[in-house]
């Protein structure tokens, strides 16, 4: 037991010793005044090198941004119908009698009296007027052709079930290429509607993705706010620590007479170098072009103009 007791004791010696000891430096009554201080100094730098206007501006909003109308769900629902009714409107599903009756015509049922040309197999082209129709055979002139020994291109006006397969075929794969062009029509036009729509109604384009304007500028705006107090936080708090007489001693911020104290302890004559500054311990001047004004996403992509009421049609 007192080997363990031992071992815990100096544990928590050496926890205590590692505790940063600029909690007791700085008295506490002074802490929260010093604090308000360094804050009040921040936020007036904000105030003057950040305009929210001018942000919204670099980034090709309007001030103020707009809040959004309709959510993307319901963004998406109206630009699918629209782009849907154009599709249908260039490329009609009544192409498909257009189609039918072109096939009517390639496919005709030959009847007695016709004129004709058939290409029997073995033989030469037989032309001329048809005279008769068997089950068996035809009869062009005074040629008999055995109807086993035409191609289907021949014998499709022969036979009514053949002859409507033929044509529906060739209806079904003409519309089928009829469809593919209004899908690629529909897509191109859905692109192109959406922007419009996204843009209307309160959006912004970043990277790819629609996001509210009126979020992403404040998220801009604050941004830039965060870097501003950044950058300007430890210049602050060095001005507000010195109008209070505080010094810096061994890298740490301490009253006049704390430090003294240090220094008499230490052996070090009052007004020695142990209280002056280290290099690096106050920031130089804020750099000219301080950050408060952000330019523009490269990849948002906006164009501000009037609405198109989609959601009205």
């Amino acid at each position: 037991m007192p080997a363990i007791f031992l071992h815990r004791a100096l544990a928590m010696l050496l926890f205590v010793a590692l505790l940063p000891s600029a909690l007791a430096i700085i008295p506490d009554e002074m802490v929260i005044q010093l604090n308000e201080e360094i804050e009040s100094k921040v936020e007036a730098a904000v105030a003057e090198l950040v305009n929210d206007k001018r942000v919204c501006r670099e980034l090709w909003c309007k001030w103020p941004p707009q809040q959004v109308k309709y959510s993307p769900a319901q963004i998406e629902k109206a630009v699918d119908q629209k782009a849907t009714a154009m599709a249908m409107q260039k490329f009609p599903d009544s192409q498909r009698g257009v189609y039918q009756n072109h096939a009517y015509k390639m496919f005709p049922l030959y009847e007695i009296g016709n004129n004709i040309t058939l290409h029997p197999a073995g033989r030469d082209p037989v032309a001329g007027i048809l005279r008769e129709i068997t089950p068996s055979y035809v009869k062009v002139n005074i040629t008999e052709v055995r109807l086993s020994d035409l191609p289907e291109s021949d014998l499709v006006h022969f036979n009514l079930q053949l002859s409507q397969r033929k044509a529906d075929e060739f209806v079904n794969a003409k519309m089928a290429e009829w469809r593919t062009h209004r899908a690629a029509f529909r897509s191109k036009a859905r692109e192109q509607i959406a922007d419009k729509a996204y843009t209307a109604y309160g959006y912004i384009r970043v990277e790819g993705r629609w996001l509210p304007k009126k979020d992403y500028v404040e998220a801009k705006i604050f941004e830039a706010k965060q870097k501003v107090r950044d950058e300007m936080e430890p210049l602050a708090r060095v001005q507000v620590y010195l109008a209070h007489g505080l010094e810096k001693y061994s890298n740490e911020w301490m009253t006049a007479e704390e430090a003294n104290a240090k220094r008499t302890a230490a052996g070090v004559p009052a007004g020695g170098g142990g209280g002056v500054p280290a290099a690096g311990d106050v920031p130089g001047d804020v750099p000219g072009d301080v950050p408060g004004d952000v330019p523009g996403d490269a990849g948002a992509v906006v164009e501000e103009g009037g609405e198109d009421d989609f959601f009205a049609e």
